[in-house]
């Protein structure tokens, strides 16, 4: 999270929006409680419209957590056999912490 900090406006050429420390802080409080404690380390990735996400590529699933500027909260999975299932707030929240600890604990 640290390089994800020193990210200005601008950082990726196209005029992306720098990723506040309010997002950074909650996509971080929401990692600590949600994904499994021997869980392995999933990608941290920023977006162009300031939100921060985390993923994760298995061989089963793919799933996702984003934090958007302001505090919504999404999450999707992606199973490598069936529809991309979204959700939002509190049910993004239980969607993401049902799946990871299935495919990350």
């Amino acid at each position: 999270m640290r390089s994800i900090r020193s990210l200005g406006a601008d950082w990726d050429g196209y005029g992306a929006d720098p990723i506040a420390e309010q997002t950074i802080r909650q996509l971080a409080w929401l990692l600590r409680h949600d994904v499994p404690d021997r869980a392995e380390v999933g990608s941290i990735v920023p977006g162009g419209d300031g939100s921060l996400q985390a993923e994760w590529h298995l061989d089963s699933v793919e799933l996702g957590l984003i934090v958007e500027p302001g505090g919504s909260v999404f999450a999707w999975v992606r199973p490598r056999a069936g529809p991309e299932i979204e959700r939002s707030g509190l049910e993004a929240r239980e969607l993401f912490w049902s799946v990871a600890n299935i495919y990350l604990a």
